[in-house]
């Protein structure tokens, strides 16, 4: 009987939380679901949200996106929208009753193309949310991309200066890289660029678990 009670406490993952993850279309592609599927796997009560195109403030306006929305709540419920299928961005205040301890975010690669400005008030402007909710903070920051390999270094950070005082940062651009040919220049998709994206969520996830709660 011993030996069994003994098992059971050594396989309980003492660092498992429950964990709101929200992001732009990584998320709401391979990358996310795999991050997903590894927290999950290490304890952790979860539920994942990737709107397709987004910045941080889309979750709290609900703007829409057309280019795909995936999802996966805490019960295990996967609900997807379809590309080129305009929906609503789900609402922070609204998954926030989730009751999350942390929040992972997963975004920076659209601020590629928006001023410096919106982006640093984007990223103020919702961690002063979690703030006022006095939740936690990881925050995964862009892989690397064909398309916006020259503002790899900016990006990050950017994202570094702004919120790294706050939010504890996976460094993706580190543990990545795009083929010179291949994919959609963006996206870890299929074959060997979802093999990299697989990966990243490992790698993201084992992180993440060390650190909170």
């Amino acid at each position: 009987m011993i030996k069994y009670i003994l098992f059971f406490a050594f396989s309980l993952n003492l660092h498992a939380a429950n964990v709101l993850v929200m992001g732009d279309s990584h998320t709401a592609g391979p990358f996310g679901q795999e991050l997903d599927k590894n927290l999950r796997a290490a304890g952790h009560m979860v539920g994942t949200y990737g709107s397709s195109s987004s910045i941080p403030g889309w979750f709290l306006d609900g703007t829409p996106s057309k280019w795909g929305i995936w999802s996966k709540d805490v019960n295990g419920h996967v609900h997807e929208v379809p590309f080129k299928t305009s929906a609503p961005t789900p609402k922070f205040f609204d998954l926030v009753k989730q009751n999350p301890e942390v929040v992972i975010m997963a975004f920076g690669t659209n601020y590629a193309t928006k001023s410096k400005k919106l982006a640093i008030d984007d990223m103020k402007r919702f961690v002063k949310v979690l703030k006022d909710y006095s939740l936690k903070c990881y925050w995964i920051t862009p892989p690397e991309t064909r398309a916006f390999r020259a503002q790899k270094m900016e990006l990050f950070n950017m994202i570094k200066d702004t919120v790294g005082d706050y939010c504890v940062l996976f460094e993706s651009h580190t543990v990545t890289s795009y083929p010179e040919t291949g994919g959609d220049g963006l996206h870890y998709w299929s074959g060997s660029l979802r093999t990299i994206a697989n990966s990243w969520a490992k790698k993201a996830a084992e992180k993440f678990t060390s650190h909170f709660p």
